[in-house]
């Protein structure tokens, strides 16, 4: 979306990525809140900007990617739960509303919150929807990079 040119380098996990950031084998890293905040906080990395539409309750002073001057990056995690396609409808509606009973609890957002986390709670169609748009947008952009499973 800017143009930069980037060399990809391939860690396994955040913690080996985190120590080659903190000991200037490479210039930047992509990662999630948990891994960062903290060592935003601490003053070892500057945050440069959050990919989410709105600034992290976790970072306050850190911009969104759009108030850094990139304004259609947005780029949200998300986790969620699947069953195998011929699970019964009765079962995954019976799921997806303990999934969103759980999800509405205080002590669960307030926990996930802490971890720079927020619930969103949909139907099984719709977080269908997510899954496939998400599958399109990120498989036009691993197109355009080139990208190969090795």
């Amino acid at each position: 979306m800017t143009g930069t040119d980037l060399l990809h380098v391939p860690f396994k996990g955040s913690a080996p990525a985190m120590n080659a950031l903190l000991g200037n084998q490479v210039n930047l890293a992509f990662d999630t809140l948990t891994v960062l905040a903290p060592q935003i906080r601490d003053g070892k990395v500057k945050g440069l900007a959050v990919t989410s539409r709105e600034r992290s309750p976790l970072l306050p002073n850190v911009p969104t990617a759009a108030e850094a001057g990139v304004s259609d990056f947005v780029v949200d995690s998300w986790f969620g739960l699947v069953v195998p396609a011929a699970t019964p409808a009765s079962i995954v509606q019976r799921l997806n509303a303990e999934v969103i009973r759980i999800g509405n609890l205080p002590d669960v957002r307030d926990r996930l919150g802490t971890q720079g986390l927020s619930v969103t709670t949909s139907t099984p169609e719709a977080f269908t929807q997510t899954i496939r748009a998400d599958y399109e947008r990120w498989g036009k952009v691993v197109d355009a990079s080139g990208a190969r499973l090795d």
